[in-house]
């Protein structure tokens, strides 16, 4: 009985350090910092859309309405998947497009999603700089996805610009089915 209330603490001691990590970028994320600790997908976003450019909160607009949509229709729970704003619009809250590598490096490890999907080609710059290192730039190439320190990358063309395009919804669609359920759990088993 002893043993299971040690680990337990040491579990709950775990996430507690994890959530202090994130608070200070709640702000710029789509989820409570207790909230992101259970997402499998780290969704990032390297530019404000219309949304977050008139005051409102990472992701609460169209492109994430249609993130739940689309993550739904690939297998995964609403709740699997949290957003990061790089651009942050909100007052008062860190500046996030200079977090530096290894910033973004401990975010990332304390959310310690399965899956990363880059949904701008600035996000894939910044996780491609944070991830991989200066020497590694160019491994992450565009609409492709690789395998980074046991982590799924997905990178999609343009996710907010493409929603008002059929046919650029179509091609960046068929890049976010790499990240689905099905394809993730084949991955990592």
């Amino acid at each position: 009985m002893t043993n299971t209330k040690t680990k337990e603490s040491q579990i709950a001691a775990t996430l507690a350090a994890r959530a202090l990590v994130l608070e200070p970028f709640v702000a710029a994320l789509n989820r409570s910092a207790a909230q992101a600790l259970e997402s499998m997908l780290l969704v990032v976003k390297g530019q404000r859309g219309a949304s977050e450019s008139a005051g409102g909160t990472p992701f609460s607009g169209n492109d994430g309405a249609a993130l739940n949509r689309a993550f739904e229709q690939l297998g995964w729970d609403e709740k699997a998947w949290c957003g990061l704003l790089l651009e942050s619009s909100k007052v008062g809250s860190p500046k996030t497009s200079s977090l530096t590598g290894e910033q973004l490096n401990l975010l990332i490890e304390s959310i310690d999603p399965a899956v990363i999907i880059a949904l701008d080609e600035v996000a894939r710059q910044k996780l491609s700089q944070s991830m991989l290192g200066a020497k590694n730039l160019n491994t992450w190439l565009p609409r492709k996805t690789r395998e980074v320190q046991g982590r799924l990358l997905v990178s999609v063309d343009g996710f907010e610009a493409a929603l008002g395009s059929d046919t650029h919804k179509q091609l960046v669609w068929h890049q976010l089915k790499q990240a689905s359920y099905a394809e993730a759990t084949k991955r990592f088993k």
